[in-house]
């Protein structure tokens, strides 16, 4: 009787082996194989094994590729068990990585490096798993063993892991170290735009205005995108240059399909006039603002400030009275919150009761979210306005409400 191997029992895996003639398995009576098979068999045993292991690789890795690491790691281990192979072993460190599960990533990667092959893609994939949870220092740590000396030559492996390590110490405070990297990079390769772009931010807020420009050229010369355009207004902005900064978000809008950030960039460009005290222009874009996307809450919220600003009252309070409802549909407890702190302020100024706003605004301030408040610009600005002493602290201890 002849069996093909997956029909013959664990047993055989276990140094019994039964006699193979013509690419088949039988039983000789004495149930062991011949001296002439030895190699037959051997040979057709070490291409099952590879043949096993390759079905379990297949199945671990088919879950690896749909982000599934934790189903994806014994069909891994399995494969290895059966036929230990490079690839299984960098998987599982990779798998072991992206759950940023250190221990047995590091595990997996100094099993790979004793295998002579490269770690430096699961120290970096550990980093960006760190960086995206903002824990930077513990990022810059892999970032660190990925990159070891100073890089040479330009990977995206490389590229990836420089010009994060830079952004993570850029987070933490170390700005010139965060341009070494950010200038290494920029070096390996002319093409690194988003290097160029993160270096113009940081020359930027170093007071290095010329370099910070410098670096937007460069950026702009290699790609050309909306985003682009909205992070070099914001520089222009920032430096004063105000002409320059609503000329880049025009151009932004003119790349810009998605009209939510079409409509922010309106916004943009309306804080630029309010900088430069042209009013009817900073009414006019955020009315693009609200045409580009008539739900966007900002627009409401920036408008209703431009009216308060101006001390234009009863336009405000005929602004609330129009919009409200479809300032209430917004979900972001952030904007609804603001929303209600300018309504207090327009009611305050009318000296009408605002007791019953205050109250959704402390109900509202129990829920789970984060306020991120500038207390400093905001303080200032009820200080100048006639409002009497006694509503001016009313309005300063709401702004802390949520704190």
């Amino acid at each position: 009787m002849f069996l093909l191997l997956r029909e013959i029992p664990d047993t055989t895996w276990r140094g019994v082996k039964p006699c193979l003639p013509d690419s088949k398995l039988s039983f000789s009576r004495s149930g062991f194989y011949t001296e002439e098979d030895e190699s037959s068999i051997s040979m057709y045993y070490e291409e099952m094994k590879s043949f096993e292991a390759s079905r379990y690789y297949h199945k671990g890795f088919e879950l690896f590729y749909n982000n599934d690491y934790e189903k994806a790691i014994p069909l891994l281990k399995i494969s290895i068990d059966i036929e230990e192979c490079v690839r299984s072993v960098r998987d599982i460190a990779e798998c072991y990585a992206r759950l940023a599960d250190v221990k047995n990533a590091e595990f997996y990667l100094d099993k790979l490096n004793k295998l002579g092959e490269s770690t430096e893609d699961g120290y970096r994939i550990l980093g960006r798993k760190f960086y995206d949870r903002g824990e930077y220092e513990k990022a810059i740590t892999f970032f660190d063993k990925q990159l070891g000396s100073k890089p040479t030559e330009w990977s995206y492996n490389i590229s990836d892991g420089l010009h994060l390590r830079g952004v993570c110490k850029y987070h933490m405070g170390d700005k010139r170290a965060a341009l070494e990297d950010l200038e290494l990079l920029t070096l390996l390769s002319a093409y690194e735009d988003e290097a160029l772009s993160t270096k113009a931010v940081i020359h930027l807020e170093l007071g290095e205005h010329d370099k910070a420009i410098e670096n937007m050229v460069k950026s702009v010369e290699i790609d050309v995108s909306a985003g682009k355009y909205i992070k070099h207004g914001h520089i222009y902005r920032d430096i004063g240059k105000y002409e320059e900064a609503i000329s880049n978000y025009e151009k932004a809008i003119e790349l810009e399909d998605d009209d939510y950030k079409k409509s922010m960039t309106y916004i943009s460009i309306a804080s630029v006039y309010k900088l430069m005290n042209d009013i009817d222009k900073v009414a006019y874009n955020l009315n693009m603002a609200l045409e580009a996307e008539p739900t966007n809450t900002c627009v409401y919220l920036d408008t209703l400030e431009l009216y308060i600003t101006e001390n234009r009252i009863e336009d405000a309070i005929t602004y609330i009275q129009t919009h409200e409802s479809c300032i209430l549909a917004e979900e972001d407890n952030r904007l609804l919150y603001l929303f209600l702190y300018l309504k207090i302020l327009v009611y305050s100024v009318l000296e009408e009761s605002i007791d019953a706003i205050i109250d959704n605004m402390k109900i509202l301030s129990e829920k789970d979210f984060e306020l991120k408040w500038n207390y400093g610009h905001t303080d200032s600005w009820i200080q100048s306005t006639s409002l009497p002493d006694n509503q001016k602290d009313i309005l300063i201890k709401l702004t802390r409400l949520k704190s």
